[in-house]
């Protein structure tokens, strides 16, 4: 899920593993990222690879922590709206 289908194919589309890695990112917690948002983007490999490299560069610079992106995510994936607690 989310390879070049042409070149290297164990490259994502964006270098995101690179950015989580710079972001402290947990190998789970990008794991668990890039499950939801490729669920919710289905057949749509660039697109998600994008919004996995935009959250994780998100967190990167401060702006959220990966917990809750994932949760951000996952509720709307599951039609819901979220809320900070």
């Amino acid at each position: 899920m989310g390879w070049h289908r042409m070149g290297d194919r164990n490259a994502p589309f964006f270098d995101y593993p690179r950015v989580a890695r710079e972001a402290g990112i947990a190998q789970d917690d990008l794991e668990k990222l890039v499950r939801v948002v490729y669920t919710l983007y289905e057949g749509d490999d660039m697109l998600a690879s994008l919004h996995v490299l935009r959250t994780c560069r998100a967190v990167r610079d401060g702006h959220c922590a990966i917990r809750e992106a994932i949760e951000e995510w996952r509720a709307e994936a599951e039609g819901q709206e979220w809320h900070q607690e």
